[in-house]
């Protein structure tokens, strides 16, 4: 797992670890989209993000989930449609940036 270190706060030396690696498990299980990823120790809880394009390109990722888990299952993917995951940390101070995306699909 690739981790990022970013400062919360200016002139303060606490940091949040953001999640690179994620995992979609493209279209393996029929009617959900599992995203995956590892356990972040500064976090609370994790937010997932999904776009059907990357940000670059102008698309704007909406939050489909709030969990304190370290896997989301999407249900409201569309069938056969690709999506970008991101996933975020979270903690008392606030969220990390986004993860690198990966890209997943449901069956």
């Amino acid at each position: 797992m690739v981790m990022t270190c970013f400062p919360r706060d200016p002139g303060t030396s606490y940091f949040i670890i953001v999640i690179e690696n994620i995992i979609a498990i493209d279209g393996t299980v029929t009617g959900k989209e599992t995203v995956l990823w590892e356990a972040n120790s500064d976090a609370v809880v994790y937010e997932v993000w999904r776009a059907i394009n990357l940000v670059s390109s102008g698309e704007k990722p909406v939050r489909i989930g709030f969990l304190s888990a370290t896997s989301f299952d999407d249900a409201t993917a569309s069938s056969g449609a690709t999506y970008y995951y991101w996933v975020k940390a979270r903690d008392s101070w606030g969220a990390s940036k986004y993860s690198v995306p990966d890209t997943g699909y449901r069956n």
